[in-house]
């Protein structure tokens, strides 16, 4: 997995529809009232990471929520994220894990044949069509 830090070159290897993605994230952050120029890291910005899935593996540590009392790995059973698209070959899953935010993932669409992946993005949206 790759991680988007503000001291690495990430957008230099990092598919243009996602460099795109985050690079607008970063103009709306920069436009906040909120915006303070001494952030020192995505994390401090958005709350967590932007991380780039590149192997199955990598999605191991996405929670998803299963129910009301149970988190578990999104390659053990599909749940709900707090925000989850379609970005050309990628989905991006957002987990909110405090008050800033939480980990962005963008997740390559060739895993679509992984169930739990396909339907934790569809159990998503359907619960954001409920707001």
């Amino acid at each position: 997995m790759k991680i988007a830090t503000i001291d690495n070159n990430w957008a230099e290897e990092w598919p243009l529809d996602v460099v795109s993605y985050i690079k607008h994230l970063l103009e709306e952050a920069v436009n906040d009232l909120f915006y303070k120029p001494t952030y020192a890291s995505y994390e401090e910005l958005f709350g967590g990471d932007f991380k780039l899935v590149e192997e199955l593996e990598d999605c191991r540590d996405i929670r998803v929520v299963v129910d009301e009392s149970r988190l578990d790995s999104i390659l053990n059973v599909a749940g709900v994220v707090d925000y989850a698209s379609s970005l050309g070959d990628y989905w991006v899953f957002l987990n909110c894990t405090n008050n800033s935010g939480g980990d962005t993932y963008f997740i390559p669409k060739k895993f679509h044949t992984i169930d739990t992946i396909a339907n934790t993005f569809a159990l998503t949206q359907k619960d954001m069509l409920c707001f």
